[in-house]
């Protein structure tokens, strides 16, 4: 492991102030996972710009999308006890789907495994009216009818955050309890992610909640310490600080204490080609994407919600991990703080490649 003085921690931490200040990012933390434990960590910024409240490795982020490898997770814990199989299909679980106009068949054909690896054919966002709107379950199978399947399941890949809700009642209805609560009892409290949670900050850790802004035109604006996701808290809901985060990353490279590996390690195989790049080739697995770098294998998540944009990835081969988070989204081209995000990605991901 490469120690805080050495001049490949130095460069990733001056690229991560670089890109912080370039993008205007209000705040920022990065955290390396390494023998199980949080090895090194950099903070920047501000966590609440207003009380000059400064980032830290306990400020509580908005982890976005990367909430669906822990969905996947449950999914396959339920898959392990032998309470489903992943060529069930999705209306034996949500029989309003039935609904919906599938032009390649029937609805009965499409089943959970389409939509852990997003080769069901439903499309991109939930609510493609408003892409941050919460809504409920009830608002959602109300508007069944009038949704279609784009492309015949299992024919290809294509990113669906609709897919990934549907995949809440599996679990309530499998488990006897809500999903929120099924998540605290077999993933986050065996894992030690004690400050994690879904939604609304609870009173005793609101002081950690980071809060979260848009640029616009260089305008800096707070939106708020606080949010619901509503029926997409499935597929975007999870808060967590960096701390907790690096627990959940030894859980993936060295645990096997609420999953079994041959069943986490399944999870990681690719199924379908997402994108490939000069630098970087994306598949997707089951809940997970598998990134190549530099002819290196790294498995993880990113998330983009909010003010909030974020990774996470592991190294398999070495069993290190990183995590950041952005608390600032830009909206024009000179602050457009994903493309900042991508830029420091692939400096993390050669540093975890040791």
């Amino acid at each position: 492991m490469k120690n805080p003085a050495s001049n490949d921690w130095k460069n990733l931490t001056a690229l991560h102030l670089d890109v912080v200040k370039q993008y205007k990012v209000v705040g920022s933390s990065m955290a390396i996972m390494k023998d199980g434990k949080l090895a090194l960590q950099h903070h920047t910024g501000y966590a609440d710009r207003a009380t000059r409240r400064r980032t830290d490795i306990d400020t509580i982020y908005h982890w976005a999308s990367v909430t669906k490898t822990f969905t996947g997770i449950a999914i396959m814990q339920l898959w392990d006890q032998q309470k489903l199989k992943l060529s069930d299909p999705i209306v034996q679980y949500v029989p309003e789907l039935t609904r919906m106009n599938n032009p390649f068949g029937k609805m009965e054909d499409i089943t959970l495994w389409h939509l852990l690896t997003h080769s069901a054919g439903f499309r991109s966002p939930t609510w493609p009216e408003q892409a941050d709107k919460a809504g409920d379950w009830n608002e959602l199978m109300s508007r069944i009818s009038g949704f279609r399947i784009l492309f015949k399941p299992g024919s290809k890949y294509s990113y669906s955050n609709l897919a990934i809700n549907f995949l809440a009642p599996v679990i309530e209805q499998l488990s006897g309890i809500k999903y929120e609560a099924y998540m605290q009892d077999n993933i986050f409290k065996p894992l030690g992610m004690n400050r994690s949670y879904f939604n609304i900050t609870p009173k005793e850790l609101l002081k950690y909640r980071s809060n979260n802004y848009s640029i616009d035109n260089n305008k800096i604006t707070a939106n708020g310490l606080d949010f619901t996701t509503g029926v997409t808290t499935v597929n975007g809901g999870l808060n967590a600080p960096c701390a907790d985060m690096v627990k959940y990353m030894d859980f993936l490279c060295n645990g096997n204490s609420i999953l079994k590996r041959s069943s986490l390690k399944e999870m990681w195989e690719p199924v379908f080609p997402v994108k490939e790049g000069k630098s970087v080739t994306e598949e997707m697995g089951t809940a997970f994407f598998a990134v190549t770098r530099k002819k290196h294998l790294f498995i993880g998540h990113e998330g983009d919600q909010k003010g909030f944009r974020c990774f996470f990835y592991i190294n398999p081969a070495n069993k290190m991990g990183v995590a950041v988070n952005f608390n600032t989204a830009g909206k024009n081209a000179r602050s457009d703080t994903k493309k900042g995000l991508y830029k420091l990605r692939n400096g993390a991901l050669d540093y975890i490649n040791v």
